[in-house]
């Protein structure tokens, strides 16, 4: 555990400017920028709470609290949430990688394929 700790310590400005970088390019085309990241899925249980608490009357069992289902509906978005986007990083990271260091795979040229003459 100390040398994982010691080897975080001394990659510290890598790590750092690599979630810098990640921060940039995931919020680049966005208007809002990093608060993106936090309207977007509060809005999403908000819409979800209201929907299923007030118009479906949705309730927990055994519990009359009014905010319960909202919180219980935010541990369920957030933790999808959090799947998704690690499966999802997951697939584009090792497609993203195989192309970009790899300029073998992308300098080939396929050209017509033509047909054994006989």
């Amino acid at each position: 555990m100390k040398a994982l700790l010691l080897a975080a310590w001394r990659y510290r400005f890598f790590i750092v400017s690599s979630i810098k970088t990640e921060f940039r390019s995931k919020f680049v085309r966005s208007a809002l920028g990093g608060l993106w990241m936090i309207l977007n899925p509060l809005s999403q249980v908000l819409i979800f709470a209201f929907v299923l608490s007030a118009v479906l009357s949705a309730k927990l069992p055994g519990i009359t609290n009014q905010y319960a289902y909202a919180i219980y509906l935010m541990a369920g978005t957030l933790g999808w949430s959090l799947f998704a986007e690690i499966v999802n990083r997951c697939l584009t990271l090792r497609s993203w990688r195989y192309y970009a260091y790899c300029p073998l795979a992308t300098g080939f040229f396929f050209g017509a394929v033509s047909q054994s003459q006989p």
